[in-house]
C-alpha cells in the first residue's frame, strides 16, 4: 500500500535556535561531575610543526671545529661515499640525494661496513666497491675546499656529517694521518 503525501506529518524546517544538541544533556535534577583535564600548553610549550630543512640548510656546510692538532696535519687518508647531484638540479633532485646520503650515514652509524655502503650507494657504478671509498693519503691544496676542510679537521675515524660540495653529498671519514 502506497502511502500519500498528505498522510506524512508535517516538515519543520531546523534552524540553530531548535537543533538538536549532539551532545546529552543531563536532566536538570541530576548534577553533572567535571573531570579536572590537564593544563593546554602555552605557545611557547607547544614545538613548531616539523618542518623539511630548505635547500640552502641543505647544502649549507656543517659547523666544524678544527682542533690545534689539526693544524699540524700534512696529509690525510680519508674514504668518502659521494652522491652526485645532476647539472641544474631540481630541488627534488637535492632532496632525494641529500636523503640517500642521510641514510647510507645511518646505515654506518648502525654498524654496517663502510666499504659496503660505499658499494650501495657510491655515485659512480664503475668504480662503486673497487676500493670501500677509499681515497689514499692527500695533501691540502688537492681537494675543493669543502671536502679539505671536513678532511683536514674530523677526528680520526669519526664520521662526518651529510655535507656538499660542488660535486655533490659526501660522508667522510679520515682513516690516517701523517704530521
Amino acid at each position: 500500500s502506497l502511502v500519500s503525501c498528505s498522510s506524512l506529518p508535517p516538515q519543520r524546517s531546523i534552524t540553530p535556535a531548535n537543533a538538536p544538541s549532539p551532545v546529552k544533556q543531563a536532566p536538570a535534577s541530576q548534577s553533572v561531575v567535571e573531570t579536572p583535564s590537564a593544563p593546554l600548553p602555552t605557545a611557547s610549550q607547544v614545538p613548531p610543526p616539523k618542518q623539511e630543512p630548505s635547500i640552502a640548510e641543505l647544502v649549507r656546510f656543517p659547523d666544524v671545529v678544527c682542533d690545534s692538532s689539526s693544524a699540524k696535519r700534512k696529509e690525510v687518508r680519508a674514504r668518502h661515499i659521494p652522491l652526485e647531484v645532476p647539472p641544474h638540479p631540481t630541488e627534488m633532485q637535492i632532496r632525494a640525494a641529500y636523503e640517500k646520503a642521510a641514510q647510507a650515514r645511518l646505515e654506518i652509524e648502525r654498524g654496517a661496513p663502510f666499504a659496503l655502503v660505499e658499494s650501495k650507494y657510491g655515485k659512480d657504478a664503475s668504480s662503486r666497491g673497487v676500493d670501500g671509498g677509499d681515497l689514499g693519503f692527500f695533501k691540502k691544496g688537492v681537494m675543493v675546499p669543502e671536502f679539505e676542510k671536513m678532511a683536514f679537521c674530523l677526528p680520526v675515524h669519526k664520521l662526518s656529517p651529510v655535507f656538499a660540495s660542488p660535486f655533490g653529498f659526501h660522508i667522510l671519514e679520515v682513516t690516517a694521518v701523517r704530521q
